[in-house]
């Protein structure tokens, strides 16, 4: 039956199964997230008060995605 990331299990882009472990699924949507804010600050040139007003977020949390955005991705066994 498929969920949020894709209609049907046969056809999702995903590595493994959200439902499997949930836990590696939110992590995986919130990388995604701070690629965006990270592509959006370094190809514009925006400050963290200007991606804070674009995003509605708070400025700490910015700070937050930004530092997460620029750590290497953890492989896990």
């Amino acid at each position: 039956t498929g969920c949020e990331a894709s209609p049907s299990c046969l056809y999702c882009p995903l590595p493994q199964c959200r439902y499997d472990d949930p836990v590696w699924y939110q992590q995986y949507r919130q990388r995604g997230k701070d690629k965006v804010i990270l592509d959006t600050q370094e190809f514009e040139g925006a400050t963290v008060f200007e991606l804070a007003a674009r995003f509605q977020l708070s400025p700490r949390t910015i700070h937050r995605a930004l530092r997460r955005a620029r750590m290497p991705v953890a492989v896990s066994a």
